[in-house]
């Protein structure tokens, strides 16, 4: 069974926050340029957990107490008051600190976006995706331009905002990213990113145009993501969706 606090440290290292820092073990990450709320969050593991992040080895630190909890997560919120961005916290079910959510709750914090984070063998993944339309191609490439992202996402600022923020990080990644464009004829249809670290591949930002859904354009992507994954050596994939999306889930 994977660790869902190891499965967070890998998905900060493929996105890495803007800015990163250690306060106590707790990763506060801050991005004012990037619009997505993992790269805006804290993960607010001990110290050990931070340091396996850059790959040090450290003790495990006490649990803090509920007063200890409160004067920690007040200097969150000065933190990221003076970057003048709003603070969040990523809490994983039986593996945050414990009462933390209870001390949260106190101060005024609510449950914004539960998701599930999946994870499968990318052989797995490819072998699933036997009923793609034999219309519809698939093109991993290195990086996702202007025109193509326009084509995609239409008159839809925020979206076509995040697809070039991830497109960011993917060219930041190097080697290790790439994103795949699902395309029938002329049309784009679907478009997503992966970034590959210490064996695992990240998938990230899929998107399908509102006309251009349920046409096998999402399905497509993820099989070219999954077989880059392959040829990458990858151990497994993974892959974070938000518990209300119906139709991600039942596709993914």
């Amino acid at each position: 069974m994977v660790d869902p606090r190891s499965l967070d440290l890998l998905a900060a290292a493929m996105l890495p926050a803007e800015e990163t820092l250690d306060l106590g073990g707790w990763l506060v990450r801050v991005s004012p340029h990037l619009p997505f709320r993992r790269c805006n969050a804290v993960l607010p593991y001990g110290r050990a957990d931070a340091a396996a992040a850059r790959g040090e080895n450290t003790p495990a630190t006490p649990e803090l107490t509920e007063p200890e909890l409160s004067e920690r997560i007040a200097d969150v919120e000065r933190h990221y008051r003076q970057q003048r961005c709003q603070p969040r916290f990523q809490l994983v079910p039986g593996h945050s600190p414990a009462n933390l959510d209870i001390v949260l709750s106190g101060r005024g914090y609510v449950i914004e976006a539960p998701v599930d984070v999946l994870v499968a063998d990318p052989a797995t993944v490819s072998r699933s995706m036997v009923s793609l339309r034999f219309d519809v191609h698939v093109e991993v490439r290195d990086r996702l331009d202007r025109d193509l992202a326009e084509r995609l996402c239409g008159s839809g600022a925020q979206v076509l905002g995040r697809a070039l923020a991830y497109d960011r990080l993917i060219g930041a990644a190097g080697s290790r990213g790439v994103v795949a464009l699902a395309r029938r004829g002329p049309a784009v249809l679907s478009v997503g990113f992966a970034v590959s670290h210490q064996g695992w591949v990240g998938i990230f930002g899929m998107y399908t145009s509102g006309p251009q859904r349920r046409q096998g354009g999402a399905a497509a992507v993820l099989n070219g993501l999954s077989g880059w994954a392959a040829e990458q050596g990858a151990q497994g994939l993974m892959l974070q969706v938000e518990t209300d999306n119906a139709p991600a889930l039942a596709l993914y």
